[in-house]
């Protein structure tokens, strides 16, 4: 639907005011500290990794100083490893009587639209972010639902699915509900659902879908259903998105190679016993990188309830000296949690709003990248450099303009069986 000028009637008000306040929760943590391969460095269709899955093994030993026979060669195996980015396309709409509102003055339309065109932007990046860690997973598991009206349906989500900003970033977002993630096709035969608000009670969490009866009556027959961003799952096993981070360990085939066929295509896992993840348990997880070869510095990409357990767990075990406004106030907590242990290198915790509370991953740092033909930019995929109204297209069947971002990108480690998908985690706080 194109913005109107009714449907920005507030930006219209504040182009005279100092600026608009943006309440959509935002991230970038994967996209700032994850190295992207650009398209000269990822030429074709495939991003192509040589890996060794096996050693040479030919070896023989004596002891008698005679002239032994040789046993026969065992040669090494390398298998190619392959992943191909997916593309994400987003639209924003600017209908000609919104144009007009900002007169003819280019700077009044620049003022006008510099907000919207940051707006899908940060969208953009969001759901980037929610590819890259949780692509071809979904966006949350529902353990009941409800149906409120003939056009409404309530999702009770599970605790250890629930990451409440991806709920409050996808306010107005389109969706697909599947009976389990091994579903065909939708439930929402009908059409899209669409995600119209959330509630958090304690640690029950509901959200409300609209869309049409016949699919509303589908879903409601259903306890336990899968979300995803419309158009992201396409069949039984297909997917238009690529696959996140902590969908890897589950994965039979990652990369193109068959996890049976080569165990060390295949992340570990941890279970964290369905209690709050402790320093002990992340130290005890690491053990299984530093099994495999971990040579570098670890980061844990988990919830902020996560991270507020681990923080809580240190301050409770150091002693403060007083300081502060008085003679008994104490001065406590962290912006930054790192772990220095066994491991070579460190474990930095990554605080990510994204991130589920029920999980959480290790991940070797220095071999995490993103790849693809494009970041996320304004344009196209064959526009380098964009600059003012060359932005807006025309819309053929509208009375409107609009303006795009584009993306095609995937998240790629060269050392997956050093990952670590630490489930179970059932948070204190």
């Amino acid at each position: 639907m194109a913005n109107t000028v009714l449907s920005i009637d507030s930006l219209l008000k504040q182009v005279y005011a100092d600026s608009g306040k943006d309440l959509v929760p935002a991230t970038n943590h994967i996209h700032k500290n994850v190295k992207f391969v650009a398209k000269d460095k990822q030429p074709g269709n495939y991003y192509n990794q040589p890996m060794v899955m096996q050693n040479e093994q030919g070896f023989t030993y004596n002891a008698d100083g005679s002239a032994y026979t040789l046993n026969s060669d065992i040669s090494a195996v390398y298998a190619n490893a392959q992943i191909r980015g997916t593309s994400i396309t987003g639209r924003s709409r600017f209908s000609y009587d919104m144009i007009a509102a900002s007169g003819n003055s280019k700077n009044a339309f620049l003022d006008l639209t510099r907000p919207l065109i940051k707006n899908l932007l940060r969208a953009a990046s969001n759901r980037q972010e929610v590819m890259n860690l949780h692509g071809q997973v979904g966006l949350g598991t529902s353990s009941a639902t409800t149906g409120l009206t003939p056009t409404t349906v309530q999702l009770t989500i599970t605790v250890a699915s629930w990451a409440e900003a991806i709920w409050a970033s996808s306010i107005g977002a389109a969706v697909d509900v599947y009976a389990s993630l091994a579903g065909a096709s939708p439930l929402n035969s009908t059409g899209a659902m669409t995600v119209t608000s959330y509630t958090v009670s304690g640690t029950t969490y509901n959200v409300v879908l609209t869309g049409a009866a016949a699919d509303v009556t589908a879903i409601d027959a259903d306890e336990a259903v899968e979300v995803f961003y419309r158009g992201a799952k396409t069949g039984a096993s297909t997917y238009a998105e690529a696959l996140g981070l902590f969908g890897f360990s589950a994965a039979s085939t990652l990369f193109g190679l068959s996890t049976t066929t080569y165990p060390l295509a295949k992340p570990r896992t941890y279970a964290a016993g369905s209690a709050a993840l402790t320093f002990q348990k992340l130290t005890k997880a690491a053990e299984q990188a530093m099994n495999l070869g971990l040579d570098g510095e670890l980061a844990l990409i988990c919830s902020p309830a996560t991270w507020n357990d681990l923080m809580t767990e240190q301050q409770l075990l150091v002693q403060y000296p007083r300081n502060g406004s008085g003679p008994n106030a104490f001065n406590a907590g962290a912006d930054k949690l790192v772990l220095t242990g066994q491991f070579p290198g460190q474990i930095e915790i990554w605080n990510h709003i994204f991130c589920k509370r029920g999980e959480a991953l290790l991940v070797p740092k220095a071999d995490l990248i993103r790849i693809g033909s494009k970041d996320v930019t304004v344009g196209g995929p064959e526009v380098e450099l964009l600059d003012g109204q060359e932005l807006l297209k025309q819309v053929t069947d509208a009375a409107a303009m609009e303006f795009r971002t584009f993306q095609n990108q995937a998240i790629f480690h060269s050392f997956p069986s050093r990952i670590v998908h630490i489930t179970g985690i059932v948070n204190n706080t």
